[in-house]
């Protein structure tokens, strides 16, 4: 049945209504993920959760403490910019991982070209 005009259900394109994360394709960037996710959760003090109760910034006076005077989207900018720093800590490494397959030998020598510290550790036997 039509009820707006004379569109086809098909004359639009469906809307992306979930995007999932992607999930790691190997071992080392798995590794690197879990170390990611550690990294975020410590700097997690820096920028606490945004608490947002009936239209106010709810948790205002802990950033106020932090910070001073800050708007709850200032405080969630803030999240990001941390959020942010913690990733480019990763990045390259886990571009690393991934375009090499989570070949050890290959992500430690990529590595130690591009003047990284590996962040996963060098298990010698």
């Amino acid at each position: 049945m039509d009820y707006f005009g004379q569109a086809k259900d098909d004359a639009t394109e469906p809307r992306l209504k979930v995007k999932w994360p992607c999930r790691p394709v190997n071992v080392i960037e798995g590794a690197l993920l879990g170390c990611m996710i550690e990294a975020a959760q410590i700097e997690e003090h820096r920028a606490p959760m945004v608490f947002i109760e009936e239209d106010q910034f709810a948790n205002a006076d802990e950033y106020a403490a932090m910070y001073g005077d800050v708007t709850a989207h200032e405080a969630l900018a803030l999240r990001d910019i941390i959020g942010g720093e913690v990733v480019e800590r990763f990045r390259r490494q886990l571009i690393l991982a991934r375009e090499l397959g989570g070949n050890p030998a290959l992500y430690f020598v990529a590595c130690e070209v591009e003047g990284l510290n590996p962040i996963i550790e060098r298990k010698t036997p």
